[in-house]
C-alpha cells in the first residue's frame, strides 16, 4: 500500500469511509474522549510512514494528543435538505486523499442534524484497518463512551452527595 500511495499520491481506493447514525442524546465531549482513549490505545491510528534518505521505509508512531472533532450543524435544514448535505459531505470526505507521511490515518467529524441525531463520518486508510478491525474499532468506542457516560455519571452523583453533605450534614450519624 505504501509503494502505491508512493506511485499514485492522490489514489483514493485505499479509503475506507463509513457513517454511523446516532439516535438519541450524544455527549460530544465523552465521545470526543472515547475517540482519543482508542488513538491513545492503538498506536496504528497515530502512526505515519516516512522514507529515509537511504529508501528505506519506517513506520513512525506519532504522540496521542487532542483529536480534532468538527462538528457540522445541519439543524436548519429541513430533512430533505439534509439528507442531500449528509451525502455531499460524506462523498468530499470519503474524496480527500491520505499523504501517508503526514495525516492522521484516521479522520473523524460530526454532523449534527438535531438535538437528538448525529452522524459521525469515520475514514480510515485500509493500511490501518480493514472492515472487520473496523467493527472490532466501533464496539470499543461504543463500550468506552457508555463506560465515560456510567464514570461521569457516578462523578456527578458523588458530587452531589458530597455537596448535600457538606451542606446538610450527615443525618445518619
Amino acid at each position: 500500500m505504501w509503494f502505491i500511495a508512493q506511485l499514485e499520491p492522490d489514489n483514493l481506493f485505499y479509503n475506507q469511509p463509513t457513517a454511523l447514525r446516532l439516535s438519541g442524546q450524544l455527549n460530544i465531549v465523552v465521545l470526543k474522549q472515547s475517540l482519543e482513549e482508542i488513538i491513545r490505545r492503538h498506536e496504528t491510528l497515530r502512526t505515519t510512514f516516512r522514507t529515509t534518505p537511504t529508501g528505506k521505509t519506517t513506520q513512525i508512531i506519532n504522540p496521542a494528543g487532542e483529536i480534532l472533532l468538527p462538528i457540522i450543524s445541519l439543524e436548519q435544514l429541513n430533512q430533505t435538505t439534509q439528507e442531500k448535505e449528509i451525502q455531499n459531505l460524506a462523498s468530499q470526505e470519503a474524496q480527500r486523499p491520505f499523504n501517508l507521511e503526514q495525516d492522521s490515518l484516521i479522520r473523524l467529524s460530526i454532523i449534527k442534524l438535531n438535538p437528538s441525531e448525529h452522524i459521525v463520518l469515520f475514514t480510515t486508510h485500509h493500511i490501518v484497518s480493514d472492515g472487520w478491525s473496523f467493527g472490532i474499532l466501533v464496539k470499543e468506542i461504543a463500550t468506552l463512551y457508555q463506560a465515560y457516560l456510567e464514570k461521569n455519571h457516578h462523578r456527578y452523583q458523588n458530587y452531589q452527595y458530597n455537596m448535600l453533605t457538606l451542606l446538610f450534614g450527615n443525618e445518619n450519624g
